[in-house]
């Protein structure tokens, strides 16, 4: 029996390697695209978009893993039906439940991989992405301001300087013209300042210092002139990076500790705390995917059919992946949404495609007939006899 297991997982181990690849890929292909407009017009180094999808890494790890299992589930298996093997199995007295096995234990080792990587390495690498935008906007900033020349690169604002250092963000001598309110025009001056990250909020603010603010109004009805010792001025940093490779903080970010302290401020203060318990849930509900695609996948690789194993197993994984992220979906909205009681409803896609897959556990062990999948079967092969005609 256990050489049979290690046969078996080494079917699913080979795929999930592919599949985990081309989708990771996928992902890494589909957020560069949204970060081309650092390299294309901000100016940002290849090096500094490299680190960012670093850090993204383990985010889209927690997301690739448990579909990559699911597909490597039903095309290895499927592989096992198509080639007649599983038929074998039946005559030497091998049942579906002796397969089920292995097929658990590499679903739990991807639950514990996607454990370590939601509780530890994404909040993490969610920081250190903001980190690095932040750091990249800083600098972006500084580039901005050209001794002596009027700069318009910041929204609504015209920042001249005299010096400028792009490492310390150190600027002395400031003009600025603040056009950002319909009403009111301010011409801020100062001796000095600096150009401060928040790594908070992910933004980045003007730190004035020994200055005066000239407010006109601009129907010239008034005039007011303030003295500061320290003024703080924010810009939208968006027109700097580009609003898509904005990162602020987010609950992604935060380990747990983090999330509870925030949940524990957000009800003293009476504050609805539903998109904080949501994302607390939903920590522990995708890495149980594993096992949840393990017990539906078997079952529906197992069902038996005439066309590729490999062909099938990948439409059937497809619309169960999409079945599934619909119902995850659903759940996170209604946790984020409603909270209470229903800050758990994230859990709902693992409750019913668990359930769903016990369901059809049971009846392949029974050797009952799944009539329901009869017409999509039907279905995959009218498709694969086209495709093979060409």
């Amino acid at each position: 029996m256990r050489l049979l297991h290690r046969y078996v997982a080494g079917e699913i181990v080979v795929p999930f390697g592919l599949a985990l690849g081309g989708l990771v890929g996928i992902l890494l292909l589909g957020n560069l695209y949204k970060m081309a407009d650092l390299v294309v017009t901000r100016g940002a180094g290849l090096p500094d978009v490299g680190r960012l999808m670093l850090a993204l890494l383990p985010y889209l790890l927690t997301m690739a893993i448990p579909m990559a299992f699911l597909f490597a589930v039903m095309i290895g298996i499927g592989r096992l039906g198509s080639d007649g093997e599983v038929t074998a199995f039946k005559a030497l007295g091998i049942a579906p439940r002796d397969l089920l096995l292995p097929v658990l234990l590499l679903g739990s080792v991807g639950t514990l991989v996607c454990l370590l990587l939601e509780l530890w390495l994404v909040p993490a690498g969610m920081k250190w992405m903001q980190r690095l935008t932040v750091d990249l906007v800083q600098r972006q900033a500084a580039v901005a301001l050209e001794p002596g020349r009027l700069s318009q690169e910041f929204a609504g604002l015209a920042v001249r300087v005299a010096v400028v250092e792009p490492d310390s963000g150190r600027i002395e001598r400031v003009v600025i013209i603040d056009q950002r309110e319909a009403d009111a025009e301010h011409t801020i001056t100062a001796r000095r300042g600096r150009i401060v990250p928040d790594l908070e909020t992910g933004s980045i603010f003007f730190l004035l210092e020994d200055g005066v603010i000239h407010t006109r109004s601009r129907a010239g009805e008034g005039y007011q002139l303030t003295d500061f010792g320290e003024y703080r001025l924010n810009f939208d940093i968006a027109a700097l990076l580009g609003r898509k490779a904005v990162v602020r903080q987010s609950n992604k970010s935060l380990t747990l500790t983090e999330l509870r302290a925030k949940i524990a401020a957000l009800r003293g203060r009476g504050e609805p705390a539903g998109d904080e318990w949501s994302h607390v849930n939903k920590r522990f509900a995708l890495p149980v995917a594993c096992l949840v695609f393990a017990l539906l996948g078997l079952p529906l690789a197992l069902e038996p059919v005439r066309t590729s194993g490999r062909f099938r197993g990948f439409v059937f994984a497809l619309f169960a992946l999409v079945a599934y992220y619909i119902v995850l979906s659903l759940g996170q909205a209604l946790g984020e949404e409603i909270g209470g009681p229903l800050a758990g409803a994230v859990w709902l896609a693992n409750l019913f495609f668990g359930a769903l897959g016990g369901y059809l556990f049971y009846a392949r062990q029974r050797e009952r007939e799944l009539v329901w999948l009869a017409p999509l079967n039907a279905g995959l092969r009218i498709v694969t006899a086209r495709l093979r005609r060409g």
